[in-house]
C-alpha cells in the first residue's frame, strides 16, 4: 500500500484521524491520562469534522481490548515509520466499534418500539407515550422533570408515573431522596450490558 502521509489535503478524514491520534500520543503532553484523553479526542475530532452527529463512537474500549497491538502499532510508527500498519489497525478498530454500535442502537430502537407498541395496544394516552420518550432519553426521571418537559400539572405527572410503573417501565428508586427518583429497570439493564 505505502501511502504518502504528507497531508496534501486529499486524505480521507478517518485516515487523518488516525494520524492526529498518533501525533497526540507521540507528544505525550500530560503526566497522566494521555491515552484516555487521546482516545476521547478521537470522537471529538470526528464530530468536529462532521463525521459524527453525536460523540457516540467511543474507541477507547476497542483499542484497550487490543492494547498490546495498539501500543505496538504506535511504537512501530516511531521505530519504522510503519504508517500503513497503524492506519489499517486504527481503521479496523473503527469498523469493529461502529458495527457493534450499530447493532446496539438497533437493539435499543427495537426495545423502544416494543415498549411503545405495548403501551399503544393498552390504549395509553399520548401523554404517556411522550413520557416514554422522556424515559428513553434520560433513564432516570422525577415527577418534576415529567411535569416540566411534558408541560403538565404536578398531579398529572404522578398519574403518568403510576401508569408507567403499572407497565413495568418505571420503578421507584430505593433511595430515600428528594425529589424521588424513578428509573427504568429494562433500560438500566440494557445499558449495563452495552
Amino acid at each position: 500500500m505505502a501511502w504518502d502521509w504528507g497531508f496534501a489535503g486529499g486524505e480521507p478524514e478517518l485516515v487523518r484521524t488516525a494520524v492526529v491520534h498518533y501525533q497526540f500520543e507521540a507528544i505525550h503532553p500530560l503526566n497522566d491520562g494521555n491515552g484516555r484523553l487521546g482516545r476521547l479526542l478521537i470522537s471529538l475530532y470526528l464530530r468536529s469534522k462532521g463525521l459524527l452527529d453525536h460523540p457516540f463512537l467511543n474507541l477507547s474500549e476497542q483499542l484497550e481490548e487490543n492494547g498490546d497491538e495498539y501500543r505496538d502499532r504506535l511504537r512501530e510508527v516511531d521505530k519504522r515509520k510503519d504508517w500503513d500498519g497503524w492506519v489499517l489497525f486504527f481503521l479496523s478498530a473503527i469498523i469493529r466499534r461502529a458495527t457493534m454500535r450499530r447493532i446496539f442502537l438497533r437493539q435499543l430502537a427495537d426495545l423502544y418500539l416494543d415498549v411503545r407498541k405495548k403501551l399503544e395496544s393498552a390504549s395509553e394516552s399520548g401523554t404517556v407515550l411522550r413520557a416514554v420518550d422522556l424515559v428513553f432519553e434520560r433513564i432516570v426521571v422525577t415527577a418534576k422533570t415529567i411535569e416540566e418537559k411534558l408541560e403538565i400539572s404536578a398531579p398529572y405527572s404522578y398519574k403518568i408515573i403510576r401508569r408507567l410503573e403499572k407497565h413495568g417501565l418505571l420503578k421507584r428508586s430505593r433511595r430515600h431522596s428528594w425529589p424521588q427518583l424513578y428509573n427504568s429497570p429494562s433500560l438500566l439493564e440494557f445499558w449495563q450490558k452495552a
